[in-house]
């Protein structure tokens, strides 16, 4: 199962890594050796991709169908000399994890597909990044992209690119600010429109439910909109791509022969090893486009906003025009608890760090007139 921790996707898809003025002295430790040349998040978290502390997707700058294929047309006899020739083209550089260059065009998110999320209204932070980099919207960006420190480990580029993706959809049962944002808005069924089942990872709680009427007019449940999604992708795959080979590249998980130790050797002229290919997990899969996707879960949105913009337009109360922080100490893995689990452990923002500056709004617009 292909699943990455949020922050770090959004930290690069929406060009975050750009503004960055963390300074990581702050953050590192008194004993920690003061020669350690990396300064900037971004290269933490290349170093995380690397070691298998962390997945990152879209994974090489390859389409990991095409490694396989090469690799079966070189004679590769099974999976394990699939693995094996991965691995060495990753170590001697023939092959690259695509977070070291997250803004060429083979890298960047083109599709965006969000489940019940309101990722432009509620759960992403710096909205009027989103905007620009990944939406190429209007937006109210005052930052300018100055780096405190520059990536050493990863390919900044000249410009960064504005409006990435191609298409962005979103199933909803309201018309939230990513509904608006959206290219396709599918209507989905509401609490009481449907059966399902609702927990929290704050506690062991699970809440059926039970629906009170049909789902009205063209609103589908989730499970019946993905099942006639993935009847349409099936036969789409079965006749554009046939059976293939991917190649998904796995973290360290808890208690795995990864985590308990593997021989490692030199990456390239990086910054530590790259673990042997066991973490490299070769299967067949009918995949119906090549292009990266992301699915995210969020809260509702809030209503009421006000327009104190210098450019005039409306802000989210919940949001900031700041960008997000992330927390370099949080990107180690492969050990024990510290191990990458899905739901929720990860880098996260750095939301009880943050340094907030109150300034007085020069004129605020209600909207009542």
């Amino acid at each position: 199962m292909a699943v990455q921790n949020g922050t770090s996707f959004y930290y690069m898809a929406t060009d975050h890594w750009r503004y960055e003025n963390l300074d990581l002295s702050a953050l590192r430790s008194p004993v920690h050796p003061s020669s350690d040349r990396l300064e900037h998040p971004a290269d933490f978290n290349v170093l995380a991709a690397r070691l298998g502390w962390l997945p990152s997707y879209p994974q090489f700058n390859a389409n990991p169908l095409k490694i396989c294929e090469d690799a079966l047309a070189d004679g590769a006899a099974d999976d394990a000399s699939i693995k094996a020739r991965t691995v060495e083209k990753l170590r001697n550089g023939d092959l690259k994890f695509a977070v070291e260059d997250p803004c060429h065009p083979a890298n960047i998110p083109r599709i965006l597909f969000l489940w019940r999320a309101n990722l432009l209204g509620a759960s992403g932070k710096g909205h009027e990044y989103f905007l620009d980099h990944l939406l190429g919207a209007d937006h109210a960006v005052m930052n300018e992209e100055a780096l405190y420190k520059a990536p050493e480990t990863m390919t900044a580029g000249d410009a960064s690119p504005h409006g990435k993706l191609d298409l962005l959809v979103t199933t909803e049962l309201r018309m939230s600010t990513s509904a608006l944002y959206a290219d396709i808005v599918l209507p989905a069924a509401g609490w009481y429109e449907m059966h399902d089942l609702s927990t929290t990872d704050m506690h062991p709680f699970i809440h059926p439910f039970n629906p009170a009427i049909d789902p009205p007019w063209e609103t589908k449940t989730n499970w019946d909109q993905f099942k006639a999604i993935a009847k349409t992708f099936s036969h789409l795959a079965e006749q554009h791509l046939g059976q293939r080979k991917d190649l998904v590249a796995t973290p360290l998980l808890h208690d795995s022969p990864g985590e308990r130790g593997e021989d490692s050797f030199p990456y390239a002229d990086g910054p530590g090893p790259l673990l042997s290919g066991s973490r490299l997990d070769a299967a067949v899969r009918g995949r119906a486009s090549p292009l990266p996707a992301s699915a995210g879960h969020a809260r509702p949105r809030i209503d009421r906003c006000t327009s104190t913009s210098p450019k005039g337009q409306g802000n989210h109360p919940q949001l900031s025009d700041a960008p997000f922080q992330v927390k370099p100490t949080q990107m180690i893995g492969g050990y024990a608890q510290l191990s990458y689990g899905f739901n929720y452990y990860g880098p996260t923002g750095a939301q009880r760090d943050e340094v907030i500056i109150v300034r007085k709004a020069e004129e605020v617009n209600w909207y009542e007139g």
